[in-house]
């Protein structure tokens, strides 16, 4: 399940249970699935605070916010000190193709989040 991706290796904590297995996402402090995105999502992150020093508390998983009335998550949301957007990240898993849909999805996002 887990693909090799185009970021460097980080050590995640990971448990399997019911035959699913969870990874431990320290800025939720918690356990969730893992699948094939959030294995992108958590890469991303520890790539964010690793090795470009952007503080954890400055990053936020699956914000959620509303676009045109419907209920909407971005997967990773940087903020600057005031609290406003900086960076939007939408991850996918390795294997799917970024195309025009995915592109039109974080434009959107961006739209609401200016």
């Amino acid at each position: 399940m887990v693909d090799p991706l185009n970021l460097p290796s980080y050590e995640f904590r990971r448990r399997t249970r019911d035959e699913s297995e969870d990874i431990y996402d320290p800025l939720r402090d918690r356990y969730v699935r893992l699948t094939p995105e959030e294995w992108v999502r958590q890469h991303f992150v520890q790539y964010l605070i690793q090795e470009l020093g952007v503080p954890a508390g400055l990053i936020a998983i699956e914000a959620a916010f509303r676009f045109q009335d419907q209920p909407r998550r971005a997967d990773v949301i940087v903020h600057d000190r005031q609290g406003d957007p900086l960076l939007l990240v939408e991850c996918k898993a390795p294997r799917v193709s970024i195309a025009q849909d995915a592109f039109d999805q974080g434009a959107r996002y961006n739209i609401v989040l200016q």
